[in-house]
């Protein structure tokens, strides 16, 4: 542009800067493009209109503003003298409603995709369009880098003052407005320094976004072309009256009031006390003169850290956030990206991920008062935002809540939610602010009765009141051919079973053996092991397993423990449980003095809150713990039970070892619904005899572990063929193998079981029949019967559909508690907040999980799965998830190790799908593309199977330390070889001002970020003298990949033959490119 064409020029804004850089990033990505349509009535005057907007723009000098970044060593704004302010009229009259709509959003999307050429002047544009003979809407798009929302009102305010007093043939004279460039050198005269010893002890130890809430599953909803959406939610004339009542008498202002609800809000759904969020000001700083009438981009995106102790109370802890505001205001100048480096949060990821704005500035009542005989109407904007999240509170007569959200990340039905739990808080704090923060309710009443009540209507008729013998009994009186058990070629009728069993019973009951009396079971697999388990209940004793591969003091610990007068087992075994005071009833040498016993039935009734056994699991003090079991916690479990069909047509494998409580439900749910049972004869067979005796008996009902689950269907799926119902659990289920299993086994459904010991075998169960309807993880599904399920966060609150918190379970499934434990036992077993009659408890799980919007529960692991890397929160089960879903990985387990003390890092072990090898490079850059680079394991070590402990869970004791891999360790130093290597490294020595950078080393592993990067590509083009998209600095983040894709691009095929980057640096290039344009983006607003 000539120069005498040029009014002035000037640096960028902070905030300019950055969404020049974005921008240029995504030139394409419709961000930072304003829209506005302003609805219009009356004899309108279109040319008066267009000298209107003509004045504005020569009024002010932001409106004829361009940019220049190419040839200068900042990027610069630049105001030409004139501009012509483009306004297009249309004539839509002859089109109805309904098709003026509908060119309307098709105007807008085209407006968008056209966007605007930032080096040509003015950034914006006006479409008049004619609806009828007095009605019009205009339609005003501006780019974000010249106008904030205060200057747009601002600028329309002028616009149809002027416009009046056209019309009415006189001059609009506007209050004084000073330039834009007063404002850019307020900016440079601040201290960088003071603001960084701010901003530095203001931030201190925080070291990792505030987490939000993920949206469950893939989202099917996308409303609108730019994948943004808005909620409002209206507050009535009463709240916001008591709002504004509550915070003018309480001195505190209604942006710290609803800023102060929000945050509480985020900290409810982070599970964390200490929050970030970003929050909008207004950067209009009351020393510089006329900056109330400046025209510009004013606003900055600031930190806000918010701690929420839940021990203080609502008033002084509102007066502690407006008095920390106060200070933060005096440094609101600060520029984002320079914050961001400043703080202990990686330049990778945002400082946080939601932001609020309070707008506090008029916007229609002024424009209706300045234009006479022209009625404005209703004033929309389209705005898109750098976040997935952005809170906006609109004060008034009614306060509007708005939440502006992005379709791809959360549905309609999750922010309808997040809205009505911020007016909760606000109308908490208001009506009480004595109570402290963990007092205030949020959840509102509907939900939480929804939580509470109506997901856990799982109450049903089955024998309550009834012993296991006893309903095995009935079964024996009615059916006494029917086979029971079978094992091999041997059978046991019910009515055979049965008098063996009260033989044993008899002779037990002559020994001692009585209620609460613990019975040791130490036997191997045999007819003899369901006599003796009947046995034992019938003498109204309890059963404990002792399993034969447990160590001989793990086994004297359980003996003792319980105090177990007599242990039944064979000769052979006696053995192996020598040194122990138990007497030895040997079944088979002994065979003799039981079979003189009677056959029938034994007296009395018992109780179902009897003991029916022990059952013993690892305990944190390094010794197992017992917990106790009564008869009618397994009797809900098996009869009239709603996740599966027990009847007396099934046939039942039982298969997992018998110290496995799930044993229990292979037993009973055969056995007390007048079923067969067959007993595996081995109990680790080959995946092909496992499917040999599942043909051979026709077995129909089925329990795997997950892991052999995913073995089963990956390699021996015709092994299940009619099987009905295939439970499988005690470890997170694939989907890919749930599909594979719903589309290979014909008629068969597949239920995800999970639970407790605690709560007797299930806690909750998903049936699965449609593989179409599995999301991204298999559901653990709703309460089975007779069962309650409650998800808590620390002060044992409902939390929200959607939000993560602690699993609590109750019901009749309930142990009684911990053997001999007392204090554990009233840890982990508390009483229900939520109970119908005194002395119902909960147990707290230890694992994490969370509602879906229909009931069914979504499983996050264990709480002490839970680990925490450089500061940051990791849950492993979502990298977990992630790798399953790889083509050529068939099964994964991913664990946090530091086998180098002080070197704590994560490490994936995988088992390959057949066939495929794919490099670790390869899984590296599939994981970098979806998750943070702190979730990205350090270490890949492939196995051919996973250790199993003998209950057939991964053994993740057992897995083996990752063998040292250079690759996977980081490059040493290597020196600049060709003239453009070394061109490179000086230009990145300048740029970020360290002494030594090598070929390999990563610009931003260096402190690199957008605005140095912006340096770099400028001095990299001058240097070159040819244009390099922005785009590829990401791709290539080393000095050798770069050098090797500028020598390919700029050199003929005569000169030298085309280089490219290695294929390691394609995929690090790719990965990063795509971590930073999913993350950098948030970096400013």
């Amino acid at each position: 542009m000539p120069q005498q064409d040029v009014e002035s020029f000037y640096p960028l804004s902070p905030l300019q800067q950055g969404l020049l850089f974005h921008s240029l990033c995504e030139p394409d990505s419709g961000m930072y493009f304003n829209q506005t349509a302003v609805e219009l009535k009356g004899n309108l005057d279109a040319d008066a209109l267009r000298a209107a907007w003509q004045q504005a723009v020569d009024e002010h000098a932001i409106l004829r503003t361009f940019f220049v970044w190419e040839g200068v060593e900042s990027p610069i704004q630049v105001v030409q003298k004139k501009a012509q302010m483009p306004l297009l009229v249309v004539d839509w009259t002859q089109r109805d409603n309904a098709q003026q709509q509908s060119a309307l959003d098709t105007l807008r999307q085209e407006d968008l995709r056209e966007g605007f050429d930032l080096t040509k002047a003015p950034l914006m544009r006006a479409t008049l369009i004619r609806r009828s003979a007095d009605s019009w809407c205009l339609f005003w798009s501006f780019h974000h880098i010249l106008l904030d929302g205060w200057s747009m009102f601002r600028v329309l305010s002028q616009v149809f003052g002027a416009y009046d007093a056209i019309r009415q043939g006189g001059t609009y004279a506007p209050e004084a407005s000073p330039p834009y460039r007063d404002h850019i050198a307020w900016l440079n005269q601040q201290s960088l320094p003071a603001a960084q010893e701010f901003w530095t002890r203001n931030l201190a130890g925080f070291t990792a976004p505030t987490p939000l809430l993920n949206e469950p599953g893939v989202l099917i909803e996308n409303q609108g072309e730019d994948g943004f959406t808005a909620e409002v939610l209206s507050l009535d004339h009463t709240t916001s009256a008591a709002l504004q009542e509550f915070a003018s008498k309480q001195h505190i202002t209604l942006n710290t009031l609803l800023q102060g609800a929000w945050a509480l809000m985020l900290s409810r759904y982070s599970g964390e006390d200490d929050v970030l969020l970003g929050a909008v000001v207004s950067g209009r700083p009351a020393a510089l003169e006329g900056v109330e009438n400046m025209v510009g981009l004013f606003i900055n995106t600031l930190p806000v850290r918010v701690r929420a102790p839940e021990n203080e109370q609502v008033l002084p802890w509102l007066q502690g956030l407006q008095a920390e505001q106060a200070e933060l205001r005096e440094y609101d100048y600060s520029p984002l990206v320079e914050i961001q480096g400043w703080s202990e949060v990686s330049r990778e990821d945002p400082l946080f991920q939601s932001i609020f704005i309070f707008e506090n500035y008029k916007k229609d009542a002024p424009l209706e008062e300045l234009c006479q005989g022209l009625e404005i109407g209703e004033v929309q904007w389209f705005e898109r935002h750098n976040f997935p999240l952005a809170a906006v509170a609109i004060p008034g007569e009614e306060f509007m809540l708005r939440l502006l959200y992005q379709t791809d990340v959360y549905s309609s039905q999750t922010i309808t939610r997040m809205l009505g739990h911020w007016k909760t808080l606000l109308e908490s704090m208001a009506a009480n602010p004595d109570q402290t923060l963990g007092e205030l309710p949020m959840v509102t009443q509907d939900e939480r009765r929804q939580l509470v009540e109506d997901w856990n209507q799982t109450t049903s008729e089955y024998p309550r009141d009834a012993c296991i013998h006893h309903l095995f009994e009935e079964h024996a009186a009615e059916t006494p051919d029917a086979i029971a058990v079978e094992l091999g070629e041997e059978r046991l009728t019910y009515g055979e079973l049965n008098a063996r069993a009260n033989r044993l019973a008899h002779h037990l009951k002559r020994m001692g053996v009585g209620p609460e009396v613990v019975v040791g079971l130490f036997l191997d697999r045999s007819t003899d092991l369901t006599v003796a388990l009947l046995a034992i209940l019938k003498a109204d004793g309890a059963y404990l397993v002792l399993d034969m591969e447990y160590p001989k003091d793990r086994l004297r610990h359980m003996l003792r423990d319980t105090r177990a007068p007599v242990v039944l087992t064979h000769e052979h075994m006696v053995a192996g449980l020598s040194d122990n005071d138990a007497l030895m009833v040997c079944m088979d040498s002994d065979a003799e003095a039981i079979g003189k016993e009677s056959d029938q039935n034994l007296e009395g009734r018992g109780s179902a809150e009897q003991l029916a056994y022990v059952i013993y699991t690892s305990g944190s003090t390094g010794l197992p713990k017992g917990t106790l079991i009564p008869h009618r916690a397994v009797v809900r479990m098996v009869r009239n039970t709603n996740f599966a069909c027990f009847d007396a047509d099934e046939i039942f494998l039982q298969f997992c070892n018998l110290s496995f409580d799930v044993s229990g439900l292979e037993l009973w749910a055969s056995l007390l619904n007048g079923a067969r049972l067959v007993l595996s004869p081995t109990l680790r067979p080959s995946l092909e005899e496992l499917g040999q005796v599942i043909q051979k008996h026709g077995v129909t009902t089925l329990w795997l572990t997950a892991g052999l689950f995913h073995q089963m269907v990956e390699q021996h799926v015709q092994g299940l063929k009619g099987v009905r119902q295939l439970i499988a659990g005690g470890d997170v289920l694939s989907v890919s193998h749930v599909k594979q299993a719903l589309d290979q086994i014909e008629g068969c459904q597949v239920i995800n079981g999970y639970g407790p010991t605690e709560n007797t075998i299930f806690t909750c169960c998903h049936p699965m029949n449609d593989h179409e309807t599995l999301g991204q993880t298999v559901p653990i599904g709703r309460p089975v019967a007779n069962t309650t399920v409650f998800i808590l966060d620390s002060q044992l609150r409902p939390v929200p559909i959607g939000v993560i918190g602690d699993l609590y379970t109750g019901g009749d499934g309930l142990a009684r508690g911990y053997l001999n434990q007392p204090e554990l036992t009233a840890e982990r077993f508390i009483e229900s907040p939520f109970a119908d009659q005194p002395g119902d408890r909960l147990y707290d799980v230890g694992d994490k999980a969370r509602y879906l919007a229909d009931g069914t529960i979504e499983f996050f692991g264990r709480t002490d799965s839970q680990v925490k890397l450089r500061g940051y929160r990791i849950e492993l089960a979502e990298i977990e998830t992630l790798l399953n879903e790889h083509e050529a990985i068939r099964d994964v387990v991913v664990a946090a190790r530091e086998d180098t003390p002080g070197d704590k890092r994560l490490v994936a072990y995988w088992i390959a799908t057949d066939g495929a090898k794919p490099e670790t490079s390869t899984l590296r850059e599939y994981l970098a593309s979806k998750l943070p680079n702190y979730m990205v394991p350090a270490a890949f070590v492939v196995l051919e199977e996973f250790p199993l402990t003998a209950n057939g869970k991964v053994d993740r004791k057992a897995l083996p330390a990752p063998e040292l891999d250079r690759s996977q360790s980081g490059e040493s130093y290597r020196p600049p070889g060709s003239e453009l290597e070394k061109t490179i490294v000086a230009i990145w020595q300048s740029a970020l001002k360290v002494d030594e950078v090598g070929t390999r080393d990563n610009f931003f592993d260096l402190g690199g970020h957008s605005l140095s990067l912006m340096r770099v590509h400028g001095a990299i083009q001058k240097h070159l003298g040819t244009k390099i998209p922005m785009v590829e600095m990401f791709r290539f983040p080393t000095v050798e990949a770069l050098a090797a894709f500028l020598a390919g691009d700029a050199e003929t095929q005569e000169d030298k033959p085309a280089v490219g980057p290695s294929s390691e640096d394609l995929k690090a290039g790719r990965s990063r490119l795509a971590r930073m344009q999913a993350r950098r983006k948030r970096s400013n607003s």
